[in-house]
């Protein structure tokens, strides 16, 4: 079984090295944003298997709508919630826009803000 901070630490190794490429910046985007996409999915035990909307529009959905109407809602939640459109946003540009650069920088900063989650995430 893997968890989704270890899919996150894969992640966060494919930038850690010295010289990093473009398909290793592309893919720690990816995984970064996967990471937190099932941390939430997970720790909010969201049903993906019955929806019309697509399974990542879902999680999100469930994040806006636990934010949204609980005020205790924990940090990591907030951070994530806050953090998803430009998380969402990489992984698409990383997986799909193939024909148009992604920056070594990019990947990085995408990791980072996956770190940020991970860093108030209690567990």
């Amino acid at each position: 079984m893997v968890t989704p901070r270890q899919i996150f630490s894969f992640a966060a190794g494919l930038v850690s090295s010295g010289t990093i490429s473009e398909v290793q910046a592309r893919q720690a985007a990816a995984r970064a944003y996967y990471s937190i996409f099932l941390l939430v999915r997970d720790e909010l035990n969201v049903d993906t298997s019955q929806t019309d909307k697509g399974v990542h529009q879902t999680v999100k959905d469930a994040l806006f709508d636990e934010v949204s109407q609980t005020q205790s809602a924990p940090r990591y939640q907030r951070v994530a919630l806050n953090l998803w459109p430009t998380l969402a946003v990489a992984r698409i540009d990383a997986d799909y826009h193939l024909n148009q650069p992604f920056p070594v920088t990019r990947g990085k900063e995408i990791v980072e803000l996956a770190r940020a989650i991970f860093t108030v995430y209690p567990n």
